[in-house]
């Protein structure tokens, strides 16, 4: 990700109530268990939009895209295009595929999950995850999230 996707997003968060950003990453804002939203990706003279979830309950290392999927509608042409014509744009992209609930709810994470466009490895490895509510206590499992969201940086 660039510094040019980091504000980008940046300036897209300070105008949707619902959002934050972390680098070039948009996400819901009060994230307890799941980090989702959209990411920016602008390699030069475009802009991708990809729609991300990032399961807190487990390790996370890093901020990443790995249980997601570029939006074929996510596609912006960059160039001879300001700040806020880009963000703008994006800000658009971002509204018109924001269908997340109000509230984390693992019919979500698991509906999104089950999207053809996310890779099998990646539903597959999320669904191995998710046998922690099985198998650790509550509090266990919120006192991970809570520990990545701080190693993320995220509010």
């Amino acid at each position: 990700m660039t510094k040019k996707s980091d504000a980008l997003a940046k300036k897209i968060a300070s105008e949707m109530p619902n959002f934050l950003s972390a680098g070039s990453f948009l996400y819901r804002k009060e994230p307890i268990l799941m980090m989702r939203g959209f990411a920016l990706d602008m390699p030069p003279g475009t802009c991708y939009i990809w729609k991300y979830y990032i399961p807190l309950f487990e390790s996370v290392d890093f901020l990443n895209m790995s249980l997601g999927y570029r939006l074929s509608e996510g596609h912006i042409e960059t160039g001879g295009k300001d700040a806020a014509q880009l963000a703008s744009e994006a800000s658009r992209i971002v509204l018109d595929n924001d269908d997340f609930s109000d509230d984390e709810t693992l019919e979500e994470l698991i509906r999104f999950a089950n999207d053809r466009r996310v890779a099998p490895t990646e539903r597959a490895r999320l669904f191995r995850e998710l046998d922690c509510f099985k198998s650790e206590p509550l509090e266990t499992i919120l006192n991970r999230a809570a520990a990545n969201r701080e190693k993320l940086g995220i509010a």
